[in-house]
Formats: C-alpha cells, sequence, structure tokens
C-alpha cells in the first residue's frame, strides 16, 4: 500500500457501530524493534514491531521498560510505569460493531501494517518521532508524530503525541469517539514484583480557562524498603490528558477496570444490558468497547472502590472491593466524543500528552492497607505539568489564529522544576516559574518531615527563577546522605519534589 500522501498524526477507524483499536493485542506485546524518546524526565519506549503501540515488553535479555520516570537510563529496569498504551476509536456503521488494530481488538481485521517505519525528523529544540500505518479492512490510515521538549525545564515532564486518521474507504464512520488506553505500572527494581497499582482523575483548569481531565496511574504505595523510599521505590505518578479535541468540543469519559470487575453507574448498565461478562470489567467485544467510550462516565477514583457509592448512582462494589482499593493491575481509557464523522476521504484528529509527576508519595509509613481510601497523594505536579502541556500545544500546534504563534517560554502559571544534578554530591540547582509578584519560599526537608534548611527569597517578580543549594542545613553543616524533600511556596501555589543527596 502506497500512502498517497506523508502527514501529521492520528488514529483509526471503525466499521459498524464501530470501534477501531490501534493498540496492540497482549499476544504480541513483543517489541523487537523500538525507539525511545530519551530527550527529558520521560523515557518512553515507541515499538513499531507492533504500529502504534506504545510500551510494550521485550523479548530480549535486555526487558526495556516501557516509561521511565523520571530520567533514568533506557537499560535500568526501575520505575516502570507503563506495560502498554495506544489508541481507540469507535463509531457507528449499519448498526453492527468492529474492532481493528492491535490491544484488546475485537476480532475485525488483520490489524496495522507500517508504510513509513517510525523515524526520528528534525523539529526545533525537541525530540520528534514520525510514522505511518495501515488497516486494509477498515481503510484506515494513520500517521502518529510524538514530541519531546526540553529547552526550558518546565517542558521535561511531558511527550506531546498528535495523530491523523484518513478514512480511504467507502465508509462513512458515524458518531466517532476517540481515546487513549493505558495498562500502568510494571514493577519496580531489578528483579520486581508486579506492583499494586491505582488510578483515578484529577480535573484541571488550563490557562485559556478551559477545563480538563487528567488519568493518572500509580503504585498504591510507592513500594518503600524497611520504611524507607529508595532509587527502587515508585513514588511518582503518570497520567494523561486529551489535549484535542478540547473538553469544550467533546464530553470526556474515564473508565478504569481491574479483571473482571469495573465501576459502572446504575443508569448505564440498566440502559446498556448485560456484556458477556456481567456487564461490568474488562470489554470485550467491540460494542462493549464503544460503550466504554460513549458512556460519559468519570469513574471514582480506585482507592475509594470498597466504599458504598450507590447514593451517587453507581453499583454496589463487589464483595473483594478492598483487594481493588489496596490496589491491583488496573487499565483505563480516557475518551471524549462524539467528535462527528468520518466521511470517505476526510480526516480526523486526536491529540493527548503522557506526564509525569514526582513526589505523588512523600511519605513511606502513612499507607494503611486496611483503610486505602485515607491515603494522602500529591497530584500538584502532575496538574502543573497538565498545564503546561496544554499551554504549549495550543501554541504549537493550537494557535488562534492562522499565524503561526512562537512557543510560549513562560505559561502563565507557577511551577517548580526538578532540581539538576539529581542525585547530586555538593549542589543542586533548584528552578521555579512565578506567575505573578509573590513573596517566595523555599522549604527542605528530610524523610521524617523535619525542615533542614528554609530560605526565604523575599518578594519576587514574575518569571523563570532559580537557586542553588549547597547541601547544608540551617546550622551551616552539610547534612548526611539521604532522601530530601523541598517545597515551593509562593503566593497561593504550593508544590514539592524529592532529590537525593549522594556522598
Amino acid at each position: 500500500m502506497n500512502s498517497p500522501r506523508m502527514r501529521k498524526g492520528l488514529i483509526w477507524l471503525c466499521t459498524i457501530e464501530l470501534l477501531v483499536l490501534f493498540v496492540p493485542d497482549h499476544s504480541s506485546n513483543g517489541c523487537y524493534y523500538r525507539v525511545f524518546h530519551d530527550y527529558n524526565n520521560l523515557l518512553l519506549k515507541i515499538c513499531y514491531t507492533v504500529p502504534g503501540l506504545l510500551g510494550g515488553i521485550d523479548p530480549t535479555p535486555e526487558s526495556h521498560p516501557g516509561l521511565l520516570y523520571p530520567g533514568v537510563g533506557a537499560t535500568s529496569a526501575f520505575q516502570d510505569y507503563l506495560f502498554n498504551a495506544g489508541i481507540w476509536m469507535g463509531g457507528v456503521v449499519d448498526g453492527e460493531s468492529v474492532a481493528v488494530g492491535a490491544v484488546d481488538r475485537c476480532n475485525y481485521g488483520s490489524g496495522f501494517t507500517n508504510i513509513v517505519n517510525l523515524t526520528q525528523l528534525a523539529f526545533p529544540d525537541a525530540q520528534r518521532f514520525y510514522t505511518v500505518y495501515y488497516e486494509s479492512s477498515a481503510g484506515v490510515e494513520v500517521e502518529q508524530n510524538s514530541y519531546a521538549f526540553s529547552y526550558y525545564s518546565i517542558y521535561k515532564d511531558f511527550i506531546i503525541f498528535d495523530y491523523k486518521i484518513y478514512n480511504q474507504s467507502a465508509k462513512t464512520y458515524e458518531q466517532v469517539y476517540l481515546g487513549l488506553y493505558f495498562n500502568g505500572i510494571a514493577y519496580s527494581g531489578t528483579a520486581p514484583p508486579l506492583l499494586q497499582e491505582i488510578c483515578g482523575t484529577k480535573a484541571i483548569v488550563g490557562t485559556t480557562n478551559d477545563t480538563g481531565i487528567v488519568g493518572w496511574v500509580a503504585d498504591n504505595d510507592g513500594n518503600p524498603d524497611n520504611g524507607s523510599f529508595t532509587n527502587n521505590s515508585v513514588t511518582s505518578v503518570v497520567g494523561a490528558i486529551i489535549l484535542y479535541p478540547r473538553v469544550s468540543d467533546c464530553q470526556t469519559s474515564f473508565n478504569w477496570w481491574a479483571g473482571a470487575w469495573g465501576p459502572t453507574l446504575q443508569s448505564n448498565f440498566a440502559n446498556f444490558g448485560l456484556f458477556a461478562d456481567s456487564g461490568i470489567g474488562s470489554p470485550g467485544t467491540c460494542r462493549e468497547k464503544y460503550y466504554l467510550m460513549s458512556n460519559s462516565e468519570i469513574d471514582y477514583d480506585q482507592n475509594t472502590t470498597h466504599l458504598d457509592h450507590s447514593l451517587q448512582g453507581w453499583l454496589a462494589p463487589p464483595a473483594n472491593a478492598l483487594g481493588y482499593a489496596d490496589g491491583a493491575p488496573s487499565f483505563f481509557l480516557l475518551s471524549c466524543g462524539p467528535v462527528g464523522n468520518l466521511y470517505p476521504n476526510d480526516t480526523l484528529r486526536f491529540s493527548f500528552a503522557i506526564i509525569g509527576g514526582e513526589s505523588f508519595h512523600t511519605d513511606p509509613l502513612g499507607y494503611d492497607s486496611a483503610n486505602p481510601q485515607l491515603a494522602v497523594y500529591d497530584l500538584s505536579t502532575l496538574v502543573s505539568n497538565a498545564q503546561i502541556a496544554q499551554s504549549l500545544y495550543d501554541s504549537l500546534f493550537n494557535p488562534p489564529t492562522d499565524v503561526k504563534t512562537e512557543p510560549l517560554p513562560i505559561p502563565n502559571l507557577f511551577h517548580l522544576g526538578q532540581n539538576y544534578p539529581n542525585p547530586f554530591n555538593a549542589g543542586t540547582r533548584i528552578d521555579f516559574t512565578l506567575a505573578k509578584q509573590s513573596e517566595v519560599r523555599i522549604e527542605i526537608y528530610n524523610l521524617l518531615g523535619q525542615i533542614v534548611k528554609l530560605i526565604n527569597l523575599g518578594p519576587q517578580l514574575p518569571g523563570q527563577k532559580s537557586i542553588v543549594w549547597d547541601g547544608r542545613g540551617a546550622d551551616g553543616k552539610a547534612v548526611s546522605s539521604g532522601v530530601y524533600f523541598y517545597r515551593l511556596k509562593a503566593a497561593d501555589f504550593v508544590q514539592s519534589r524529592k532529590m537525593i543527596l549522594l556522598k
């Protein structure tokens, strides 16, 4: 198949009450040929053995992980936050449901084949990968572009994906929904066990007062070792936000499931009817997948599964609900629609960012497996990075006029950057951004929550700032090796990050 044109990137297609899935099948996870986004703090594997697969298992002794964060090497087995991910698209054609692609596809089509192999292309101050793949049964061509940025520290915690899907068939796909499937944490450490993961959502407000939903996944307790967080501990959180279409242009849904069970609204259960698996849990048929994309649910956070949400309209929790709340291998689908119809020779666009956020866990002794709903999780860094990704995407790919605007070097946001170097053994630089003139204070504290250094900077003008901490406490003496946290307080903004001192 020769592509009629070379284009930048989106997603796939449907036929018949249709769902087209561009995520590889679990039986096809082998990723013999892959590249890595390794330009910033996220190291993400992109596979071209199976077109459209993000992450995936390597059938090699190196066992390269799917998503490392923050800033660790490609051959490290530490802190893997992604088993696999990929895009889904659903639609309606003649009342029948189909799915094509890879992950969890519903027995339709032969899967995607490469037209243009995954290739690195030039892009100013960024790492860009480009690929095109095609599904002959559905007549769908997908162009995928992905971008990692590092020219400002505030851009180092996300990767932007931009897709275009081209309908080369004679079919019209109606009531189309677009989504990102995400199968989260795989493991931690050199000989790691599977982790107990949880997922959920967080609403954000962007710089243009547009709202958004961030879907996230993390380990339930950060995987402490003997009561302390170590280099093997997964204390961060990763997630995704849909950048295009905007929430104002489509209804966002967030659905998660763990094996045979997942949250379901009573009204949706009654109206949709029984799945083959009793209506809840992992979607198997194309009809079930399309239902999840179009059900308008925002599921409650996984760590509250054992609580009774029936008064809010949900089905009662299962008998083993505490096991799900305490962490279990789980999957989520972040989707939006309907985005209209996809006519022959027409195109749809879909964009999202995969985001990291540090210091999701700050207390290695604070998790109670009998009461997981009481855990205190810090999503502030993830939310801030999602807002910055949305702002940068708009300035680069979705400008308000036809005239190309320059990237915004300083979004109108407060932000605390990751210290550099990290780990460090003498001094380390801490960058931060102020949205307005503010009284600024930086606190450095240890794992016990004790402040070891307080830095009052007084009133500061807006813009990018930095300080250097020399590794000394309030008494002027060098502090010992270990894990420390630093917190920025400016106006009403508070954000924390982790750093490691090694001597």
